[in-house]
């Protein structure tokens, strides 16, 4: 594997970079740098797979299947700042443990992997979609915010001495989550909804409510997420009695939402709904809002 920069790309790809372009791609954080360099390039991601696979010699996956127990030694947190994920492989070899992300590894995830896992890694490549989809579905939306293991990864991101900031910190990193995932997935509603002894979220797309996946120490931080979500609506987070009404004003990348917030008390804790606007001007064509040939064929 021929690399070229500090990150581990090959210099068939970085060579066609201008100084400035290439110095955007290294600076930027690992788990985004696929997409940056995507667009500095001016090629699809699926181009830029190929392009990658070429350089390498590593193989694309197209449909990779979740190795189960690789994700129990890989915490939440590094999957999701490396966006890297253990697969399944027919016929492996045994004493690896095979790995997928969008990038070839740099130095940096290779020594954290090694740091977690004895055993000698194998690589691949896929789609960023495709290995946050796993992430997503595996550690649960927002697992690498509120995973337990953060502390022990300070190269990944700077530490606080502070315990209580470091959860706040990791509260305000999920809700910021949850809400980018919303809308990714085209989301109109976002409800939080208490559980005895849990918290769940489902997002409504199409007019269906889907249950979010979520990481399994969620509940611990549930207060502290509902206290997040008033205080960014600029609600009284010491009425929890009484239904409360505010908005939210959230960016996400050029998406800028105009987010309508209802709290309700229940009888385990309060319940919060959200309303995603998009404040965007856009047009919409009748098979954006879903309609039917037949259908369009009648107002026409």
């Amino acid at each position: 594997m021929s690399l070229a920069t500090r990150h581990g790309l090959p210099v068939s790809l970085t060579g066609q970079l201008s100084d400035a372009a290439l110095s955007l791609v290294n600076e930027t954080a690992r788990e985004n740098r696929f997409k940056v360099l995507a667009q500095q390039l001016n090629i699809t991601e699926a181009a830029l797979l190929n392009q990658l696979a070429q350089a390498t010699g590593l193989t694309i996956l197209e449909e990779p299947a979740i190795d189960l127990n690789g994700i129990k030694i890989l915490p939440a947190r590094l999957a999701s700042e490396t966006q890297v994920v253990p697969v399944l492989i027919t016929g492996a070899e045994e004493g690896r443990i095979n790995l997928i992300s969008p990038l070839p590894p740099d130095s940096d995830t290779l020594d954290w992997i090694s740091t977690f896992s004895a055993r000698r890694p194998k690589w691949f490549l896929a789609l960023p979609e495709r290995v946050a989809q796993l992430i997503n579905e595996n550690y649960g939306v927002g697992g690498g915010s509120l995973d337990d293991e953060g502390e022990d990864l300070p190269a990944l991101e700077s530490a606080t001495t502070d315990g209580e900031a470091d959860a706040d910190a990791a509260v305000v990193r999920f809700v910021t989550d949850v809400l980018s995932q919303a809308v990714a997935e085209g989301a109109t509603d976002v409800h939080f909804e208490p559980q005895e002894g849990n918290l769940r979220i489902r997002y409504r797309v199409d007019g269906i409510l889907i249950p979010v996946p979520l990481p399994d120490n969620l509940a611990r931080f549930q207060d502290a997420i509902i206290s997040r979500l008033k205080i960014m609506a600029r609600l009284n987070i010491s009425e929890r009695r009484l239904p409360q009404d505010g908005r939210i004003n959230f960016r996400d990348g050029k998406n800028v939402l105009d987010i309508r917030v209802s709290t309700i008390p229940t009888i385990y804790a309060e319940s919060v709904s959200l309303r995603l606007l998009n404040q965007r001007k856009e047009a919409y064509d009748m098979n954006r809002i879903g309609m039917s040939p037949d259908e369009q064929a009648i107002i026409r």
